[in-house]
């Protein structure tokens, strides 16, 4: 990246108190920065690394936080007289035995009211690698040679004495039809529930280890914004722009496929009433030009984590039209963050963002909280059905997304957000950037 100190500004903040954070963040980048990062940075045993071969590490957490896990799915499913779990959701079998991405294709795991779960994998490219990363005397690893490792999982239950049980699993209403027939075709005398509740309740509060891993995703994230801004200049076209954010983004140690909303726009351009500026997912060979404007919704994360930090990027100085709508938007995640402690429901905040707003500027207000209670910044498969989330209290513990939307009668629907940790009192920001529009 080059040195962008006497070449960028943040609108009403000094350069200098922006790059300060990125000065200290020397520890990551190449496979001996994750080192130094997960021994001397993470020193207090959080974090571990399984080399897989000759300096290839995958992050994780240790066999305790597993363990931790394990122990509070128990409890929550001991309360509903669950005789086991039956995990297919990619991001609780993640959450449960750290299984992810293509290895969770297919994948099974099943987890008993007492002892230890069982992983059942099908038999692929992923397999190996899997179990390698997987290792542990407390898992118990399958193979399944066929693609569809049902017929196994069940074949468990029935060795586990459940055949007769009460089974959770998530979103029952939602799997396909030949699974939910042969799961009642071979195990008719099994009550099956829903348990999105159970997951709900467990990976709501994060644990300091997931804490961490939810502050290097918000650094991923800083950075690839500042990566977004490194390249942004008249006659770039818009892919190089989006292509520095995605390579910043692994560089960093975020995982493939993230969920980036791009827009690049002139200050103003003409829309229809109500519109907003639409996002684009191709690479498009548009070149930047002097009053262009970058929007970007960037969901970092980091082994699972993820988080949201955003800010427009503007090339030149940005007009008066332009800074005032920022300000209404920047007003709107200080009330935001302001409100969110405990005590507070999401529509309590929601309810006095929209009365500043329409006391500001008049304009329709449409939610302030990104989500608030998902188990992660970007699953939304996991709310219990029915659960009413606008009366969703804040609790200490939680990583919360604030991203202000309102309609406009032309330009973006949001122009910032950023990434909370809730406490007793007020939250802490986990970004380190200062809120403002940066300028190229």
């Amino acid at each position: 990246m080059r040195n962008l100190i006497g070449r960028r500004e943040f609108v009403g903040r000094a350069a200098t108190a922006a790059m300060v954070p990125f000065a200290l963040g020397g520890r990551l980048g190449t496979a001996q920065g994750f080192n130094r990062y997960f021994s001397a940075g993470l020193s207090d045993g959080m974090f571990r690394t399984i080399k897989i071969a000759e300096n290839y590490e995958v992050p994780t957490f240790p066999r305790e936080e597993f363990k931790r896990r394990w122990q509070a799915l128990q409890k929550a499913m001991s309360s509903k007289n669950l005789d086991c779990l039956l995990i297919r959701n990619s991001f609780d079998l993640r959450y449960t035995v750290g299984v992810s991405g293509m290895m969770s294709d297919a994948c099974i795991c099943i987890l008993p009211q007492r002892g230890n779960p069982s992983l059942i994998m099908p038999e692929n490219m992923m397999f190996g690698y899997a179990r390698e990363i997987l290792s542990s005397p407390d898992l118990e690893i399958i193979e399944q040679s066929s693609r569809v490792p049902l017929g196994t999982a069940i074949k468990k239950i029935k060795e586990l004495g459940f055949e007769k049980g009460t089974i959770g699993t998530e979103r029952v209403q939602e799997m396909s039809i030949s699974t939910y027939n042969q799961l009642l075709k071979e195990l008719p005398d099994v009550k099956f529930v829903d348990c999105g509740d159970v997951f709900l309740a467990c990976t709501r509060i994060k644990s300091p280890a997931e804490v961490e891993f939810c502050r290097k995703s918000v650094e991923n994230g800083e950075k690839a914004l500042m990566a977004m801004a490194s390249v942004a200049r008249p006659g770039v076209p818009e892919r190089e722009v989006l292509g520095a954010c995605m390579g910043s983004l692994v560089s960093s140690g975020a995982e493939i496929g993230q969920g980036i909303n791009f827009n690049s726009a002139h200050w103003p351009s003409p829309r229809a009433k109500g519109q907003a500026y639409p996002y684009v997912t191709e690479c498009t060979e548009r070149k930047l030009q002097k009053g262009d404007f970058i929007n970007v919704e960037l969901y970092s994360s980091y082994a699972g984590y993820s988080s949201f930090v955003s800010e427009p990027i503007f090339l030149g100085k940005p007009p008066e039209d332009f800074v005032k709508r920022f300000e209404l938007s920047k007003g709107m995640l200080r009330v935001s963050s302001e409100l969110l402690r405990p005590g507070h429901t999401q529509k309590d905040i929601d309810d006095k963002v929209a009365e500043y707003l329409t006391s500001a500027s008049g304009q329709k207000f449409v939610n302030s909280i990104d989500d608030m209670g998902r188990p992660s910044l970007v699953d939304y498969k996991n709310t219990a059905p029915g659960s009413a989330k606008l009366l969703n209290e804040v609790l200490p513990g939680e990583v919360i997304a604030i991203a202000p939307m309102s309609f406009w009668d032309r330009g973006p629907n949001h122009l910032v957000s950023d990434t909370y940790l809730t406490t007793t009192g007020a939250p802490e920001k986990l970004s380190r950037l200062p809120v403002e529009i940066i300028v190229v």
